[in-house]
């Protein structure tokens, strides 16, 4: 018996990425789910996947890796549409 092919995905980035994704063509409330749904569909069928397990960064996930690694995302500038983090 063959074990179930088992996609594992980074919630927190791709609903960051589907919200972006999705932002321009449906209501900005909606828009992280939507685009999350069609990704995670396309990942699903490209890997022939069976079961998904999805993982999403913990409170203060952003500190502990700025402690590890200083530069992380220090480039970037604050998204001001996207609300308090």
């Amino acid at each position: 018996m063959s074990r179930p092919r088992v996609v594992l995905v980074d919630g927190t980035n791709l609903a960051h990425r589907g919200y972006h994704a999705a932002r321009q063509r449906v209501p900005v409330e909606n828009a992280a789910v939507i685009g999350c749904r069609g990704q995670l569909k396309r990942a699903l069928d490209a890997a022939e996947g069976q079961a998904v397990m999805v993982a999403w960064d913990g409170k203060g996930a952003a500190a502990v890796r700025r402690s590890v690694v200083p530069s992380y995302k220090a480039h970037r500038e604050r998204d001001a549409s996207i609300g308090a983090r």
